[in-house]
Order: structure tokens, then C-alpha cells, then sequence
């Protein structure tokens, strides 16, 4: 975050399921970031 005026500079985030078992994920709602779309 710029200090001066608060502009976003970057995100990032840690994934909450295992990447190698991508495909393998029933549940969608592990791919929807948060910080977003808010909490679900």
C-alpha cells in the first residue's frame, strides 16, 4: 500500500486447499478470495 494515499499496490494470498489436488476440489467456494469478495 502507498503510505501518501492508500493506493493498493499489490495482494496476494495463501491457497486454502492442496494445489496438487486442484481438479480434485468439490467445494468452489475454496477458490473465491475473501478479501473481495467479502466472507462467506
Amino acid at each position: 500500500m502507498n503510505p501518501k494515499n492508500g493506493q493498493v499496490l499489490a495482494m496476494a494470498n495463501y491457497p486454502t486447499y492442496n494445489t496438487p489436488d486442484f481438479a480434485k476440489q468439490k467445494n468452489g467456494s475454496v477458490f473465491i478470495d475473501k478479501r473481495i469478495h467479502g466472507a462467506i
